[in-house]
């Protein structure tokens, strides 16, 4: 029950802190000494909400966060300080840029930030070497980062309805990964093939 109460205390805080227009240097320092719960999982979906609060980069011990259907165009570089999350949910938002911060987050196994407005993925995303499920359908990629070689134990790729036209050699490198969806995107039939080649094992969705 106490686990339950300060879950839904940290949500209201949070959603608090987003609401108030505090000044730079005063915002979130009751959460700093005040609300230092130990909640592990924070669901903040479907609200509406058009920003996180630097404070969100507080509550340390979160490993599953979920910011699904909301209105976020971008994430405070505060969120790197949640280096135990495991899950992070930010599904259908508005993003169109990443913090590098969001590389120091090295114990990620789930990522899904399809459906955003993304037209890059920065280089940290190499970091996620523990990343299992990526999912990037629904932006406006053009290009991946070489980095995303480094995922070495990926084991399902979403690029679903984006802008792609060819993938890095590093891919190469995925040999855990089983599943790819490349639906919707601007691959030759050359690329294709390419693919395949780098991929032998790999079940490739085109359409």
């Amino acid at each position: 029950m106490f686990r339950k109460v300060s879950l839904l205390l940290t949500a209201c805080f949070i959603i608090a802190c987003s609401s108030v227009n505090y000044p730079d240097d005063q915002k979130c320092m009751i959460s700093k000494d005040t609300y230092n719960y130990k909640a592990t999982t924070l669901s903040l979906a479907n609200l509406n909400l058009k920003e996180l609060p630097v404070c969100i980069g507080n509550l340390v011990k979160l490993e599953y966060l979920y910011l699904g259907y909301n209105q976020l165009t971008e994430l405070p570089a505060s969120i790197g300080k949640l280096t135990k999350l495991n899950y992070l949910y930010l599904y259908e938002n508005q993003l169109t840029s990443l913090p590098e911060s969001i590389g120091n987050l090295k114990e990620l196994t789930k990522l899904d930030i399809g459906s955003n407005q993304l037209s890059s993925i920065p280089d940290c995303i190499g970091n996620f070497t523990e990343l299992e499920y990526l999912y990037l359908g629904n932006n406006e990629l053009t290009v991946l980062p070489d980095s995303i070689g480094s995922l070495i134990n990926l084991r399902k790729l979403d690029l679903n309805r984006n802008q792609l036209k060819t993938l890095p050699a590093g891919l190469a490198k995925l040999t855990k990964l089983k599943e790819l969806y490349l639906i919707q995107n601007k691959f030759s039939e050359t690329e294709k093939l390419r693919i395949k080649k780098m991929l032998p094992d790999c079940d490739i969705w085109w359409e």
